[in-house]
């Protein structure tokens, strides 16, 4: 499996591809979903936020042919993954939304972001 996140134009992303594999679900049928997704945000006034979270992309397949895909923002994911709603689909938001935050802080250089135990000790060393 290739990584959950990437770096775009100076932007954490991910694919609509990468979101198919990890989710167990039919490229295509995650196209509709995202496409869905897009329906409703135009109807809600939401253009801007479109343009600005998901890239429709062409891609290239192993045997030559080329297909469409998006490329999607941490937000963008994240209104997508919100109607995944089975048990592994939980486990794999919460991996893709950690990766998009290791991501975002090497893009700033900052320091790693703590796991939930990392950030536990690191308060109860300054609660001592």
């Amino acid at each position: 499996m290739k990584e959950l996140v990437g770096i775009q134009n100076g932007q954490a992303v991910t694919d609509s591809l990468t979101v198919a594999e990890v989710f167990g679900k039919r490229h295509d049928s995650v196209m509709r979903d995202i496409r869905n997704q897009n329906m409703k945000l135009v109807e809600a006034g939401m253009d801007e936020f479109i343009f600005h979270n998901f890239v429709e992309r062409e891609y290239q397949s192993q045997q030559g042919n080329f297909y469409r895909k998006y490329e999607l923002t941490e937000d963008a994911f994240a209104l997508v993954a919100m109607s995944y709603v089975t048990p592994e689909a939980m486990k794999f938001k919460v991996e893709f939304l950690q990766e998009f935050k290791r991501i975002k802080a090497e893009l700033q250089g900052k320091a790693k972001i703590l796991t939930e135990r990392e950030q536990l000790m690191t308060s109860m060393k300054l609660s001592i």
